[in-house]
């Protein structure tokens, strides 16, 4: 980062949620911020350095919108280039997955340890990670590896003293634009520039060939400031920060809070729960995306069910101030956005099922406040969303995903899904913690019954898309099918 001047806020993890959400919150500032990102995808870290730029596509109705996101440069994912990240940036920001912070600790850490020995000055880390308590397990992980290098567990308290990780949470749906579709929208800009001014700056006029030459392609972007969208992202998004993040005074785009922690468990569980139940079963069921997913009737009607008579009970008797008004708000914000969510892949929303199934998180998370308050509230669809993160795992709905891999493994060791269930030990993405062999006997039985309910209903639907009942995934039939009123007119509704 030799050479630049500015306020450096570094994004470490330059993806959807880095660029396609921190990026347009820094740059809305009225202060002015050099961002500096890292990221492993070459091609669209060439076309942003041309710039310094980029654009997000938002899509609105029938219309869509974009925003420019300005002052940004991309850096490697290399050891170097993120220990420059945590010495010299004013002020940082980890949007990482779990497994990709796992790789990256010991070079967060010795980032660390060199701002310590170079500058000593205060670092804020804002976490943008959707799990629960974010913050900490980011500290964990890192402190962990800086006592590793020093060998010093007082040396260690005292870096840390000088960084302070910081909980957030995020609210948009961000996808990546394919790199095909990238170049398409080159391509029209290109075309509608003269041949004459091409080859005045080019030497060439042959459009295919400077969209297909790399280095072409950067003179032409650099030359003619072509646009391009990297990213689609809803329009209005929330970031809540905790009220002692003093520094969000100088983003509009931040809002803060004294109530972060609520805030987080609710969106974990109420939202981020049933997103992955409806990727694992829409995974497992054959749809590729969020969109065709909540299509499913049997499936939308199973998510909202889940929600509204298992999950918002549950939650309100663990927060008394949370309404169902509250919930209702934030039920229809969440099947409006999955209905919207045409490019939204199953895998990216269900990725790390093994994390997702862990004690405390989204969904077993949900199932132990009801035991804590003593609810007489049936959990079966939870119990089902358990089950169907195991199939979606050992069907090989995203067989490259960490997490899934491990899951696979476990399971071919003991050939028995009970062995995943009850499984603790090292993951992806940490420790995980699996259900007792005894004290949870009735929900590991639950979920295991609930595994072969979800077979039949895999062999049902296919039985109903030979019959034409109902589309097979994939398969585009011209109608535009509105989930609810799907909902309405199937008579296949799942009650347990």
């Amino acid at each position: 980062m030799h050479g630049i001047k500015k306020n450096i806020f570094g994004i470490h993890g330059g993806g959807n949620i880095g660029l396609g959400l921190l990026a347009n919150v820094i740059s809305d500032s009225p202060h002015e911020y050099q961002i500096i990102a890292t990221s492993n995808n070459q091609f669209n870290a060439s076309l942003i350095n041309c710039n310094n730029r980029l654009w997000l596509k938002h899509q609105i109705s029938e219309e869509e919108q974009s925003t420019c996101i300005s002052n940004v440069k991309i850096i490697s994912r290399e050891a170097n280039d993120i220990i420059d990240i945590y010495t010299e940036s004013i002020v940082a920001a980890i949007c990482l997955t779990p497994s990709a912070l796992s790789d990256s600790a010991k070079d967060i850490a010795l980032g660390l340890i060199n701002r310590y020995e170079t500058s000593r000055k205060y670092l804020k880390i804002l976490i943008l990670m959707n799990l629960p308590n974010p913050a900490k397990f980011v500290l964990d992980m890192v402190s962990d590896q800086i006592n590793l290098l020093t060998n010093d567990a007082a040396l260690t308290e005292i870096i840390l003293s000088h960084v302070e990780f910081v909980p957030t949470v995020i609210d948009r749906v961000v996808t990546s634009i394919p790199k095909q579709d990238i170049k398409s929208q080159l391509k029209s800009q290109i075309e509608r520039i003269s041949p004459e001014l091409l080859s005045q700056h080019l030497e060439i006029t042959d459009i295919d060939t400077i969209i297909n030459d790399q280095d072409l392609l950067l003179q032409a972007v650099n030359i003619f400031e072509l646009e391009f969208h990297l990213f689609c992202a809803e329009k209005s998004f929330s970031m809540y920060v905790p009220n002692h993040f003093t520094e969000a005074e100088r983003f509009p785009l931040m809002t803060t809070t004294k109530n972060l922690n609520t805030i987080e468990a609710v969106k974990n569980k109420y939202i981020n729960g049933p997103h992955a139940v409806l990727a694992w079963i829409g995974g497992f069921l054959g749809h590729t995306t969020i969109a065709d997913s909540i299509k499913h009737p049997e499936l939308f009607q199973f998510i909202k069910e889940m929600m509204e008579y298992e999950i918002a009970p549950i939650l309100i008797a663990e927060y008394p101030d949370l309404t169902s008004e509250d919930l209702i708000k934030l039920e229809k914000s969440f099947f409006e956005r999955c209905a919207a969510s045409i490019n939204d892949p199953v895998t990216r929303v269900g990725r790390d099922p093994l994390r997702k199934l862990d004690s405390g998180g989204r969904i077993r998370g949900t199932i132990e406040l009801a035991r804590k308050h003593d609810l007489s509230i049936a959990t079966p669809r939870l119990e089902k969303g358990i089950a169907a993160g195991l199939l979606y795992a050992l069907h090989g709905v995203d067989p490259s995903n960490p997490g899934c891999k491990k899951i696979r493994e476990i399971y071919n060791q003991n050939d028995s899904y009970q062995s995943v269930l009850c499984y603790s030990g090292d993951a992806p993405s940490g420790k995980f913690s699996g259900l007792h062999p005894e004290k949870d006997s009735q929900t590991i039985a639950n979920v295991l019954n609930k595994m072969s309910e979800l077979n039949r209903w895999k062999q049902k639907f296919r039985a109903l898309a030979r019959s034409f009942l109902w589309p097979i995934p994939g398969q585009h039939t011209g109608r535009n099918q509105n989930f609810e009123a799907a909902n309405m007119n199937n008579s296949l509704t799942m009650k347990q």
